[in-house]
């Protein structure tokens, strides 16, 4: 091969390169990447999908749910709902026996959701604090006992102090 014929191939060869580089860089590249991100799209709105058919077929379970929750929330009346929250609490103490010295309500908001907080103090034997306990966790209100404080009130621990902030749920029906 001689000196002409060299440099033509070498020519045509670098040519060819820099139209493949380009041709990468311009054309094949970017499709890849967005044949990539299609599919990449594509996995996640299948997904989507699948997440909505699963909901569709629970939809009635879920608005029986819902409404079980409504059922048992406290009312959006607040006097109606301390009347509630106060007249159980009551109940309560008075069927486990347990004295409660203070009862204090006080509401709250925060985005969407609206709160009674009660902060109860009393008094009375293990039996007692745990049947007075126990009636709240169970209660078909929606109560949630946030804190709790369990002291020995006298020096053989036979007789307890119990300290207990609880909150109540009010939800409507625009609630979501």
């Amino acid at each position: 091969m001689n000196e002409a014929q060299r440099r033509k191939w070498l020519t045509v060869t670098a040519v060819a390169l820099v139209g493949l580089y380009f041709a990468d860089r311009l054309l094949i590249t970017p499709l890849t990447d967005m044949a990539l991100g299609r599919g990449a799209r594509i996995a996640n709105l299948r997904e989507t999908v699948d997440e909505a058919r699963t909901l569709v077929e629970r939809a009635d379970a879920l608005e029986r749910r819902w409404a079980r929750m409504l059922e048992s929330s406290l009312p959006t009346d607040e006097a109606e709902a301390e009347g509630v929250v106060l007249g159980s609490v009551s109940a309560w103490a008075a069927e486990a026996g347990l004295q409660v010295t203070a009862l204090r309500p006080r509401w709250t908001e925060d985005a969407d959701v609206r709160t009674l907080e009660c902060r109860a103090t009393g008094f009375g034997t293990m039996r007692q604090t745990a049947s007075f306990l126990y009636a709240i966790e169970t209660s078909p209100l929606a109560l949630k006992i946030e804190e709790m404080t369990l002291a020995a009130a006298d020096d053989t621990g036979g007789r307890l102090s119990l300290d207990i902030r609880f909150t109540g749920l009010v939800l409507t029906e625009t609630a979501s």
